[in-house]
């Protein structure tokens, strides 16, 4: 994973299939210590939690229209 920003409460980020959220906080699970991103849905109101091991992968890459060659990666969530 690259050195990426670390999600902080109340930040606005959008999934990539366009949700849209909002950091509750950050947290540690109870019996394996791995860290958890704790975010709620902007359009329904549900909360989430996701290892922040996944927040930042790369789902895909996509190719510009204008530079066939040159190809953009698509991450899981950006940061609005």
């Amino acid at each position: 994973m690259e050195n990426r920003h670390y999600p902080q409460p109340g930040e606005k980020w959008q999934h990539y299939k366009g949700g849209q959220y909002e950091i509750v906080c950050m947290c540690n699970h109870t019996e394996t210590n791995e860290i958890l991103v704790i975010y709620k849905s902007l359009s329904f109101g549900g909360f989430h939690a996701r290892p922040y091991s996944e927040w930042h992968e790369k789902v895909r890459e996509e190719q510009t229209q204008s530079h066939p060659s040159i190809k953009i990666a698509i991450y899981r969530f950006v940061r609005m």
